[in-house]
């Protein structure tokens, strides 16, 4: 309830799902709205950086479950140097640093699933 507080979800579509046995893999597209703090996301952080913010970028859901089919453990990834720069965490100091903003890594992704046929 605390996360859901200080991030509300705005988005949050498939962009791709790998379905195995006793593991499903999802790529998300996502939209984040940072509303006390960057909760999970960005732990630390001042709120002044933050607030009203949004962040779009892809997180990558790792769910594992057992023979039942029971959820065992759930782990999520995203590209933190990408939301840092969205943020403009990463400031002047940052524009030559081998970052992308993650809207550009969420269209190349959209524009390879398509490609292949396996966009929703």
């Amino acid at each position: 309830n605390t996360l859901q507080k200080q991030v509300k979800v705005k988005k949050q579509e498939f962009l791709n799902l790998v379905d195995g046995q006793t593991v499903i893999v999802a790529e998300v597209d996502t939209a984040l709205e940072f509303q006390t703090s960057g909760g999970a996301y960005l732990p630390g952080l001042d709120d002044n950086f933050l607030s009203d913010r949004v962040a779009y970028l892809p997180i990558i859901h790792i769910v594992t479950l057992d023979e039942e089919g029971k959820i065992l453990q759930i782990r999520q990834q995203w590209d933190q140097g990408s939301l840092l720069k969205q943020m403009e965490i990463i400031g002047k100091t940052g524009r030559n640093w081998p970052i992308r903003d993650s809207r550009e890594q969420l269209t190349l992704i959209q524009s390879c699933l398509k490609s292949t046929g396996a966009a929703p």
